[in-house]
């Protein structure tokens, strides 16, 4: 059957309202569901099925939530028809009757970069993702659903293949996951989310069903959406050449893959590519005709789908365990943004989970944005490796290292509930006592060659402090300050009760936050604008408990740290999501 530019199969079935809430359900963040749920619409057939299934459910279960349901939409202002497919996503959400915010990407303005001549679709992908952000911290939401589905997931799947990825990379996207501090690399830079994003997730309710069902329950209940005519261009982008691979044979895609770096755990299916390369008896790298791949299927697309939904599967099944894991391996640490482990407990760590262990310690203990690939030493196997390596051989003579991330592996000696550098312990014991060897994981010092204005260690807040106070007005609502520090802590400054001395010592005093010398957790200082010295005005740190592990006890720094009433710093790193 035909409807609009596409094409579905007459024995696809619409998504029925139990199958849709079935898949709903499952999506539901560690953190619970929240009464407003954004949805991003692009007014195509995809996100408009996904914002109708969604309402349905609303109203079919309005004695839970989520309650309320928001569009947003995105006009890229890449083409033409930009504009036209905004004010289709606009006029379908009205149909529905649920709330629609559009928000415009003005390229060559402060905001955002010039019109992107070259990488357009990265440019845009990071444009779109920054306004979602904003327009759910406009509508109060902290969930926002995406309308990929199965097909969506096939073509991620063969992409990341092709770029070389492991099983676990070709499981594709995830159907829930923490939204993280944005898919740029760059702290501020176009598609930062920062701390906004260490609170939000992203759910994918319609991973489990075809393109052919989605564009069937639109067409069943008279939905009406937009096209968007750079779909169907085989050479707009990587996934269009493959799209339109899957959907015929008459096209030839060619592109380097090295098999021989793919690493797949034992499962009922095998990655159907690499049977392809076992019973052609091809190199590990080559260029390869992708319909040659189809060729060897005998029922096409199909078996693709069913293929990486084991492989998401078995992705979801090693995250489960790589958290079990992680709790056993933590063990409470007196220092505030650190991963402390015996080596004894890593080397239980089955033999296929330990670059996943190692991946989320990295991710956890990194001053990268959270979620960034440079946050898991971009994931790269040599990194890894070399790390377990070192973790695996653990002994009195093991040295610190670092292996990307910006994590500083530190040997340790176990006791009790602290620890001490191996170089510093004394490991002789009773022969009744063996000295428990473990690591702990810590923030690399920055480079002695990074000047002060690039060191994120180092951070004059004395101009944006002085501005909030300018500010403030009587009986105003409470005047506060938030400050991501080096990506890892919330230093918050409730002005509205700054002390009278310390408002006044602002006017001729400088005020920032500064690494301690131990393990760079943020120190707030005043300093003297002669140079005469500085002043330690807080240094007291705590843990944002919703990054905790089920039953962990946390430690929340020295005894001896200095407490100001009107400063807090935060932990808000996770080790799940």
């Amino acid at each position: 059957m035909q409807r609009h530019a596409y094409t579905y199969a007459k024995t696809a079935l619409p998504i029925t309202s139990h199958e849709f809430s079935t898949a709903f359900l499952k999506c539901e963040p560690p953190t619970g569901w929240r009464h407003s749920l954004a949805v991003s619409n692009s007014g195509g057939p995809d996100s408009t099925c996904l914002l109708f299934m969604i309402k349905r459910h609303i109203e079919e279960h309005s004695e839970a939530e989520p309650g309320r349901v928001v569009s947003l939409s995105i006009n890229h202002n890449l083409q033409p028809a930009s504009k036209a497919m905004a004010d289709g996503a606009a006029r379908g959400a009205a149909g529905m009757g649920v709330q629609h915010i559009n928000k415009s990407i003005s390229w060559n303005t402060n905001d955002f970069p010039d019109y992107p001549v070259t990488a357009a679709e990265n440019m845009s992908r990071l444009a779109r993702y920054q306004l979602l952000s904003a327009g759910m911290r406009d509508t109060g939401c902290r969930i926002i659903a995406l309308g990929h589905h199965m097909d969506d997931q096939v073509e991620t799947s063969l992409i990341r293949l092709l770029k070389n990825t492991t099983a676990y990379g070709a499981a594709g996207m995830k159907p829930v996951r923490r939204w993280g501090m944005g898919i740029s690399e760059k702290y501020g830079s176009l598609g930062w989310t920062g701390l906004d994003g260490m609170n939000s997730w992203i759910i994918r309710p319609l991973l489990g069903f075809s393109k052919d069902r989605l564009l069937a329950t639109c067409d069943h209940n008279k939905l009406e959406y937009v096209v968007d005519p750079t779909n169907f261009v085989p050479s707009y982008t990587l996934r269009n050449s493959i799209r339109d691979y899957l959907a015929s044979n008459t096209k030839t895609v060619d592109v380097g893959v090295n098999f021989m770096q793919l690493r797949f755990a034992h499962s009922a299916h095998q990655s159907l590519l690499q049977e392809f390369v076992k019973q052609t008896n091809l190199p590990g790298t080559f260029s390869v005709d992708l319909r040659r791949i189809r060729e060897t299927l005998p029922k096409g697309q199909s078996d693709f789908r069913e293929a990486v939904r084991e492989l998401g599967a078995q992705a979801a099944r090693i995250d489960s365990e790589v958290d079990s894991w992680i709790q056993r391996c933590k063990t409470s640490s007196p220092i505030v943004g650190t991963f402390l482990m015996s080596g004894e407990t890593f080397r239980r760590v089955p033999e296929q989970l330990r670059t996943h262990v190692i991946t989320r310690i990295l991710r956890y203990v990194s001053p990268y944005p959270w979620g960034s690939l440079r946050s898991m030493s971009k994931r790269r196997s040599d990194s890894l490796r070399i790390i377990e390596t070192n973790l695996l051989n653990t002994s009195p003579t093991s040295t610190r290292f670092i292996a990307g991330s910006g994590v500083l592996w530190t040997p340790v000696v176990l006791r009790d509930k602290n620890f001490k550098n191996l170089s510093e312990a004394n490991t002789r014991t009773s022969r009744y006592e063996k000295p428990v060897y473990g690591w702990l994981a810590s923030r690399q010092r920055p480079t002695s060659a990074m000047s002060e204005a690039d060191n994120p260690t180092i951070v004059d807040v004395t101009t944006r402090i002085r501005e909030c106070l300018a500010k403030s007005t009587p009986n105003a609502r409470p005047l506060v300050f938030d400050y991501l520090y080096d990506c890892r802590f919330l230093v918050r400054f409730s002005l509205s009760q700054i002390p009278a001395d310390m408002r006044a010592a602002l006017e001729t005093h400088s005020l920032w936050i500064k690494g301690s010398s131990r393990s760079y957790t943020p120190v707030v200082v005043l300093k003297s604008t002669d140079g005469d010295g500085e002043r330690v005005v807080h240094s007291a740190v705590s843990v944002d408990r919703r990054t905790l592990l089920p039953d962990e006890v946390t430690m929340t720094g020295r005894k001896d740290s200095v407490d100001a009433r009107w400063i807090s710093s935060i932990w808000i790193r996770h080790l799940t999501g």
